[in-house]
């Protein structure tokens, strides 16, 4: 039988309690909802922030006049620039904007490096490309590092195109994000986590996770950052359009913050207003383990709305239990939202074996990748729980060969010793092989001798699916020894 191992890790899902939710507040070290005009619209609004305050980049100029830029921008449906037509920016987000316009080279400086940050922060920020009529500039930045030569961090059009973005780590690798629409709002959180050795970029666009990239955290290296140019500060990349609810903490956000992050957004509310003050709630509810299950139902509602919330568990698993104030609800259920929750899901693993072929469910789909509904994935004849727990071979892969081979040299009436002259023989009552072998000894390589592997000192031991027999060596001189059949 051929020797085929499987290392197997069962791990249970099943979890008492859920995780804590993390508030936006924790560590945010600056947040910009550019409600006010001019310097008081640039003015830090995280919550005890006492500095990194914003600041108008060198080189620009707001206007004020009747299609004014700058913070505080009220939106107008037919902006016009002063020498790059018209666009359109009358969708607000959450309040006002950051209005910035290519030919002002307008743009906000935060002064927010690796120094400040450590090596583990987030970016969040809500877009608006709006080029005017006649702009043909071929790429538009909405941030980036603000050193000359530097993209550690940068999100922006690709070259020659408005609607394919890139995002960049460590000034090389790049994340694409394509066909997002001119004159819409689009949501971007760039994740920046480090384990010390290496830095990994999450990018999450419009509540999507676009991948992620890997470098050398000693790469990572600026001294701030630049909302609406590009990092060598000329006017051939500015941003065309409004940028709102900018926030960057000094932590890696988790997924589910970042659902709220975008949650409020959509809702046009600001990172920190009290939901309830515009008749709101936020559900939050989400799985310990979203690979056992998934989860749906968060969201900002109406308060006293009816909102239905389903689990629905992976194959292998099955639901589990809720948490907290949604203790004893089933897997689907609907709830009467009066405030604000944040609860999460269990999931278990299937021990059903629904096929009867000695492994659960959830072993024969996460462990073995096996078909639950057949007890003989492989169709070799041994079940797929004996391939595993008796002749640890594999229940994917056929064994036809070599029980045919097996099959072909028993004897007439499968009992007694397989046929022809061997050493191996079979017990018809419970199917046991037998092999038995010798050891002879020789001093020339012509005349052999028995060597007796019965006496004091002779052990027989199982090393890695084998036997390793022992014996002490014989008194006579021995220079070749063989194995033989008994």
């Amino acid at each position: 039988m051929k020797d085929f191992s499987i290392l197997t890790l069962l791990v249970s899902t099943l979890l008492s309690g859920s995780p804590v939710h993390g508030a936006l507040s924790d560590q945010i070290v600056a947040y910009y909802n550019f409600e006010e005009t001019d310097v008081t619209g640039l003015s830090n609004k995280a919550p005890g922030a006492t500095a990194y305050n914003a600041t108008r980049s060198a080189g620009g100029s707001y206007d004020s006049s009747a299609n004014p830029s700058g913070p505080g921008f009220a939106g107008n449906a037919a902006f016009t620039s002063t020498t790059l037509g018209t666009s359109d920016r009358n969708a607000l987000l959450a309040g006002k904007a950051l209005n910035l316009v290519t030919d002002r080279n307008d743009s906000i400086t935060v002064p927010l490096g690796t120094t400040e940050l450590g090596n583990s922060f987030t970016i969040s920020a809500w877009t608006w490309l709006a080029p005017g009529s006649t702009n043909t500039q071929t790429r538009f930045h909405a941030f980036e590092t603000k050193d000359t030569g530097n993209f550690d961090v940068s999100w922006g059009t690709a070259a020659g195109s408005s609607v394919n973005y890139l995002g960049y780590l460590a000034t090389g690798s790049s994340l694409a994000a394509n066909n997002l629409a001119k004159n819409a709002w689009h949501h971007v959180v760039h994740v920046f986590s480090s384990d010390g050795t290496n830095t990994t970029l999450t990018q999450y666009v419009d509540g999507t996770k676009t991948g992620t990239l890997t470098a050398a955290t000693s790469s990572m290296s600026f001294t701030g950052l630049y909302f609406g140019k590009s990092r060598d500060g000329t006017s051939g990349r500015n941003w065309d359009g409004m940028i709102d609810e900018v926030a960057i903490w000094k932590r890696a956000l988790t997924a589910r913050e970042i659902n709220e992050v975008r949650a409020r957004g959509m809702a046009a509310a600001g990172l920190f207003t009290d939901l309830a003050t515009l008749g709101k709630a936020y559900l939050d509810v989400a799985a310990v383990n979203p690979d056992a299950l998934t989860v749906t139902g968060t969201g900002i509602y109406n308060l006293n709305s009816l909102v239905m919330v389903t689990a629905t568990p992976a194959n292998g698993y099955l639901f589990g239990s809720w948490g907290g104030v949604l203790t004893g609800q089933p897997d689907t259920f609907s709830i009467t939202l009066t405030g604000d929750i944040h609860e999460s899901a269990t999931a278990a693993n299937d021990t059903n074996d629904n096929d009867g072929d000695g492994l659960n469910n959830y072993q024969e789909y996460i462990v073995y990748h096996t078909d639950p509904a057949n007890p003989d994935t492989d169709g070799d004849g041994i079940a797929d729980g004996a391939e595993v727990n008796q002749t640890a071979t594999n229940p994917s892969v056929s064994d036809t060969t070599l029980i045919s081979k097996l099959n072909a040299n028993l004897g007439s009436v499968l009992t007694g010793v397989i046929a022809g002259t061997t050493s191996v023989s079979r017990d018809s009552s419970n199917g046991n092989l037998t092999l038995s072998l010798g050891l002879k000894g020789s001093a020339n390589g012509t005349t052999w001798s028995d060597l007796p592997l019965n006496g004091a000192g002779t052990t027989v031991t199982p090393v890695n699916g084998q036997l390793e027999i022992t014996a002490p060596a014989p008194s006579s001189s021995m220079n070749f020894y063989r194995v033989f059949k008994h």
